[in-house]
């Protein structure tokens, strides 16, 4: 961080945006104002603290007051800054695509404890609905240290735009995976039918009656990648009829589900030859992640 000596002090900038984030009623204005501004200085947000005596150019400062404005308008701070950390990675984010969320990441290390359990080499992994390419660019990285194999990931979303920036993301994170557009399965290469150890998905699981009410932010994002259909699941029930054929016998098929969604899509994966059917519950206790696998032999 060298801002030129020419402006106010970091630290006045920051108290003029806390103060304006406090009268919107954020609730911790002091880590949005250091969220914003450690972005355009390009810094963590716990380094400005120790820079609060240096000068801030002018023309950042004027960048910065267009970032609070921003964000209290609503916009999220992932869109204004455009990263979001996601299992210790940072990822390139914005509104083409769903920002990732904590409880996302229950899915992925579900995942990577399912992978080390494998007696396979280098499993074949599915993400669909990739969106921003966190969970299959997290699973390249992550799963070549934890068992020292190499997996091949394959990666589709229904929206191209979205897969420009996953494409993007696995390009500064330096892994290998194979990107397609496709509406869930349906234009899935038909070779790799049976052929998947593993297809994970965090699928839009939101009832179209209920975004209305939802808080602000969630407006700024795609509502392609937040609407579940009739009762949020339309999608995911989908996807687990379809997820049959592109499994290995016994192949697992692990989504993130909605809070109250979990009873409905273990009668849904049951129906639809699914075995060892479990439910997991988020930090906060509510159903989160739903897994399941193929019937047949090992």
């Amino acid at each position: 961080m060298n801002p030129k000596l020419v402006g106010p002090m970091i630290g006045d900038a920051l108290k003029w945006a806390v103060a304006r984030l406090s009268e919107a009623r954020f609730e911790s204005p002091d880590v949005e104002a250091r969220v914003l501004l450690g972005a355009i200085l390009q810094c963590s947000p716990t380094t400005l603290l120790l820079h609060a005596d240096e000068v801030l150019d002018e023309e950042l400062l004027s960048e910065y007051k267009l970032s609070v404005a921003r964000r209290l308008k609503g916009e999220p701070a992932a869109y204004i800054t455009g990263r979001k950390n996601f299992m210790g990675f940072e990822f390139e984010v914005d509104s083409r695509v769903l920002i990732p969320r904590p409880e996302t990441e229950l899915l992925v290390e579900d995942i990577l404890m399912e992978v080390r359990d494998l007696t396979i080499n280098n499993p074949r992994i599915l993400d669909v609905g990739t969106g921003s390419g966190c969970i299959a660019i997290s699973l390249a990285c992550l799963t070549s240290k934890a068992t020292k194999e190499v997996p091949e990931i394959y990666a589709c979303d229904i929206s191209l735009e979205a897969l420009d920036l996953a494409k993007k993301n696995a390009l500064q994170h330096e892994v290998s995976i194979e990107f397609f557009q496709s509406d869930l399965l349906k234009n899935v290469p038909p070779d790799l039918k049976g052929g998947f150890d593993m297809i994970a998905a965090n699928l839009p699981y939101i009832h179209p009656s209920i975004l209305p009410r939802l808080q602000p932010e969630i407006s700024f994002e795609p509502r392609l990648a937040l609407e579940g259909g009739e009762g949020g699941i339309t999608l995911i029930k989908r996807l687990i009829q379809e997820s049959f054929e592109f499994l290995k016998p016994h192949g697992l098929l692990e989504l993130e589900i909605g809070y109250d969604q979990g009873d409905e899509v273990r009668g849904i994966l049951e129906r639809n030859g699914f075995e060892q059917i479990t439910i997991l519950k988020d930090y906060g206790g509510h159903d989160r992640i739903a897994k399941g696998r193929k019937s047949g032999p090992i």
